[in-house]
């Protein structure tokens, strides 16, 4: 036989009772939905941050990723015929995703060209050769450019690209062509300890022309930093 004792209620108050603020609980609750709230905005906006940062660090123009110049180059049959004995000069990288180099081959020869690592033109390059470095490069004087097969004129609003050597202490190069002046950056070509060679750098508007030739770059000068004629065609 099971004994329940008596239930006695004396009536005293309870030392230990807790006291419950309602409002300081809805506070709280309140306080801990927008903390969750905001944790989880951040974590998607971190995520987000992160995937734009990989995108762009792997993908190019219109999601294909982006090339190596050395890549581009390679595919190229003069470039693997004539290749560079030592890095690549970047010339010119004014047209998007195009670059333009020059270099010294394993041969001896002077070459130069431009590729696309991006862009629709991904992948496109032209390379030629245009003096032996066997030969002296001595004395003061300057090449007329030689005009380049890519970028097309098109490319850059009806302008063709040509390239052109010179050895004097120049920075740029004004010349005539199809009656438009033009004033183009030299930059220097560090090969074979040589001073002062270099080569530089036209965009040729073209105009209404149809046909062009070395024949249509006249008056060739080149002009150190103080405007001062350095050497000009013979």
């Amino acid at each position: 036989m099971t004994i329940n004792p008596p239930i006695v209620d004396l009536d005293y108050d309870d030392p230990f009772e807790p006291t419950i603020a309602v409002d300081n609980l809805l506070a709280d609750a309140r306080r801990a939905k927008r903390t969750r709230r905001a944790s989880k905005l951040g974590a998607v906006v971190i995520g987000l941050v992160v995937i734009t940062l990989a995108a762009g660090t792997v993908r190019g123009h219109g999601g294909q990723p982006s090339l190596t110049l050395a890549q581009v180059a390679m595919t190229d049959p003069v470039y693997q015929l004539h290749q560079p004995s030592d890095s690549l000069v970047i010339v010119d990288q004014s047209l998007p995703h195009w670059t333009t180099f020059a270099y010294l081959s394993t041969d001896n020869q002077i070459c130069g060209g431009s590729a696309a690592t991006s862009g629709n033109a991904r992948g496109h390059v032209a390379v030629t050769c245009w003096m032996s470095a066997d030969q002296p490069l001595t004395g003061a004087w300057i090449a007329k450019a030689a005009f380049q097969a890519l970028p097309q004129p098109s490319d850059n609003h009806g302008q063709v690209l040509a390239l052109g050597l010179l050895r004097c202490k120049a920075t740029s190069v004004d010349m005539t062509f199809l009656g438009h002046s033009v004033s183009a950056p030299v930059v220097p070509l560090n090969i074979r300890n040589q001073s002062n060679l270099g080569v530089y750098v036209a965009w040729l508007p073209l105009g209404t022309a149809t046909t062009y030739g070395t024949n249509d770059i006249t008056e060739l000068v080149a002009k150190d930093g103080a405007n001062v004629t350095a050497c000009q065609l013979a």
